[in-house]
C-alpha cells in the first residue's frame, strides 16, 4: 500500500518537476532510490543520483565535503553557511552501502553519540526544531533543540543500519 503510494506521488510529480520544499519533506533522494530497489526502475535510480549530483553540486563545502543548509541562484552564496545536519544525514544513508571498512569504526563513533541522546521512553533528545534558511550562524544557534519527527525517523534508519552491520 505505501509502496504504491509513493509510486503513484512519484509519477505524478516527477512529470511536473519536484516541488522545492519537497526536498525537506519526502527527501527524494533515498526515496528514489528505494523505489528502485523495489520496482527495479532504472528511471528512479538515474533521478535519484541526478537529485544526489544536483545537492552535491551546489551545497557540498569543498573543505569538508559536508552539505550546506542552502543556496541561493540570487545572491550566489550559501546564506550563513550553515551546514545541514539532516541533509548530512540523507547523503549519508544514501552512500553508506558505497564505503568500505575503514569507515566502519568513524560510522561506529557516530552511532554511540546518537544513541547517548535517546531518552529512556526512547525519544531523541536534542534534534533542532526546524530551520528555515539563517542569515546568520547565530540564528541557527538559536534554534530550541527538542524532540522532532524527523529526528525520530533518521535515528531509526541509523540504528537499522546498526543492527544490519552488527
Amino acid at each position: 500500500m505505501v509502496l504504491n503510494f509513493l509510486v503513484a506521488w512519484y509519477e505524478h510529480n516527477l512529470r511536473r518537476g519536484l516541488p522545492e520544499k519537497n526536498v525537506n519533506t519526502l527527501c527524494p533522494m533515498l526515496t528514489l532510490s528505494y523505489l528502485a530497489e523495489e520496482t527495479g526502475r532504472e528511471d528512479y535510480l538515474v533521478e535519484s543520483v541526478r537529485q544526489f549530483l544536483v545537492h552535491i553540486k551546489y551545497l557540498a563545502d569543498r573543505k569538508t565535503g559536508l552539505w550546506y543548509h542552502g543556496w541561493t541562484f540570487e545572491g550566489r552564496h550559501h546564506f550563513a553557511e550553515a551546514l545541514w545536519a539532516r541533509g548530512n544525514c540523507w547523503y549519508t544513508a544514501g552512500v553508506v552501502d558505497y564505503l568500505d571498512a575503514r569507515y566502519l569504526h568513524m560510522g561506529r563513533r557516530a552511532a554511540q553519540a546518537v544513541i547517548a541522546q535517546i531518552s529512556e521512553d526512547g525519544t531523541v533528545q536534542q534534534v533542532s526544531y526546524g530551520t528555515g534558511m539563517g542569515a546568520t550562524l547565530e540564528a541557527y544557534r538559536a534554534i530550541e533543540l527538542c524532540p522532532m519527527t524527523y529526528g525520530q525517523a533518521l535515528t531509526i534508519l541509523m540504528l537499522t543500519e546498526v543492527r544490519r552491520i552488527a
